[in-house]
């Protein structure tokens, strides 16, 4: 990192979202339409997320168009980070995955998404990774 030996290296683990979506779309399009920006751009509007680098597409593959994507919490200090921060942080992801489910069961994912250019939707899931509220010390 720092080539001092002495370094300190923190890591600290989050909970984060991934969602998987399908679409009915020639990968050559969407690559050309922009579709990855179109993607964010609108995940962040469903969401309500100010800061679209939370929004990370983590792989496009052909087929049709699938798209993973890992939507992180809000960031907070690591600094002064504390228990009730890990908890906090923790609800922050079960709504936004609540508000996906709702989202998606309504049918207003697909809908948004259409209108964003993205093709239709044919496939959609989403998952907490690292469920994990409560934090444990570290020495």
């Amino acid at each position: 990192m720092t080539g001092d030996p002495n370094c300190k290296v923190r890591v600290s683990l989050t909970n984060s979202i991934q969602l998987t979506a399908r679409f009915a779309m020639n990968i050559d399009d969407f690559f050309r339409d922009d579709g990855v920006t179109k993607f964010i751009n609108r995940m962040c509007a469903l969401l309500s997320i100010n800061d679209t680098s939370r929004v990370k597409v983590v792989g496009i593959y052909t087929g049709s168009v699938q798209i993973v994507t890992i939507i992180d919490p809000e960031m907070i200090s690591l600094i002064n980070s504390t228990g009730a921060d890990k908890i906090a942080e923790y609800s922050n992801v079960a709504t936004m995955q609540n508000t996906l489910d709702g989202l998606i069961q309504t049918g207003t994912f697909k809908t948004s998404m259409s209108e964003a250019g993205l093709g239709e939707l044919t496939d959609v899931s989403s998952k907490i990774l690292g469920e994990n509220p409560t934090p444990t010390p570290v020495d």
